[in-house]
């Protein structure tokens, strides 16, 4: 019997995510960390002809998570962290977007996200001179804030033109679970040796924690419960995940 291979290892890579039974696969990329953790249901027959301890064990794989701390955003991510549905909103011109001003002072939200590098240009639905910037609004990213040191009545209605910027828009907490299958392309840092581990079917929910604001980089931690995946038919096989270790 060949002796086995002993080695240290550092581990790094990507990892990869798509629909689950189906070879395409998006790249999550820079991710800090991969964690797997499982539980198990144990069944014991205690020893009862003398000296303790028990006769026999049994163990049965209960349920395990895999934890993913990424550090880069993309709408696939977003979509599982938010448990959201997406959609992409393209560039173009928004003409007479109406709104009602239900008092001043106070900001008034765009349907869209504008393009602040774009003129706006805010006026009066029934016609007329359009309102000057600073003087009788004060324009956001978001929309616009009526002064009530200007030309702009309360309840009058208004009509803004604008450019939109390209956005994703995430309707979030729309889905509890999404499924995917899991990929991790890493290597031995030490080495150079590859280390795969392909994990056939995730429920990700929504991240439970979320922090929008802060001096750090933003990430976005998602975490999955390990699932069996009946496309795995061969007995030898695992329905949940395997690893392949290169150099041992």
């Amino acid at each position: 019997m060949a002796q086995s291979v002993k080695k240290t290892i550092i581990v790094n890579g990507t990892p990869y995510i798509g629909a689950v039974g189906v070879n395409a696969l998006e790249s999550l990329g820079n991710t800090a960390k991969l964690t797997v953790n499982a539980n198990f249901d144990k069944k014991t027959s205690p020893n009862f002809q003398g000296g303790g301890g028990n006769e026999k064990v049994f163990q049965r794989f209960k349920d395990g998570t895999v934890t993913l701390d990424c550090r880069q955003t993309s709408i696939t991510l977003l979509e599982i962290a938010l448990g959201g549905t997406s959609e992409t909103i393209a560039a173009g011109a928004v003409a007479d977007e109406a709104h009602t001003v239900v008092a001043l002072d106070k900001l008034i939200q765009f349907d869209h996200m504008q393009d602040m590098s774009i003129p706006l240009i805010v006026s009066p639905a029934a016609g007329g001179t359009a309102y000057v910037e600073g003087t009788d609004y004060l324009r956001k990213r978001a929309g616009i804030i009526p002064l009530s040191s200007g030309a702009i009545a309360a309840a009058a209605e208004i009509e803004c033109a604008y450019t939109k910027h390209k956005h994703a828009r995430i309707q979030a907490l729309m889905k509890t679970v999404t499924e995917k299958g899991l990929l991790f392309d890493g290597k031995d840092e030490v080495e150079g040796a590859p280390f795969l581990v392909k994990f056939h079917r995730v429920g990700f929910g929504p991240t439970k924690t979320l922090e929008f604001i802060g001096e750090d980089f933003l990430n976005w931690t998602i975490e999955g419960e390990i699932l069996a995946y009946e496309g795995i038919t061969d007995p030898a096989k695992s329905q949940f995940y395997e690893s392949k270790i290169g150099g041992l």
